[in-house]
């Protein structure tokens, strides 16, 4: 769910965060908002980036397409703001070169 605290004349909506993956897969199933990506590389290796609207990857794309984070990079992230409304969910399609490492977490809402 979406958290929503503070006072009457205050209300500050906090993202969720998932737990750390290392691999592709399914960071969320459902109808939900998201607010970005961190990702985490091994210092070295490229790592290549699809996010999709979707349980699977296909369909719509919230980033363009084979997005590219220099392995140098560490840490990366990306926020949107507004956040993006997805109908299906939000897959993480990602991969490492040369037998990299990674991990990711989205951050992301649900009403």
């Amino acid at each position: 769910m979406l958290v929503k605290i503070g006072t009457a004349d205050r209300v500050v909506d906090i993202a969720l965060l998932t737990l750390p993956q290392a691999a592709s897969g399914v960071a969320y199933a459902g109808e939900c908002v998201f607010y970005g990506l961190v990702i985490r590389t091994d210092g070295t290796n490229a790592v290549g980036l699809n996010l999709f609207d979707s349980i699977t990857a296909a369909g719509r794309r919230l980033l363009p397409s084979n997005v590219v984070i220099p392995g140098t990079a560490n840490l990366w992230s990306i926020s949107f703001t507004p956040p993006i409304l997805c109908a299906r969910g939000v897959y993480v399609q990602i991969t490492a070169a040369g037998g990299g490492t990674f991990g990711w977490q989205i951050q992301y809402g649900v009403e």
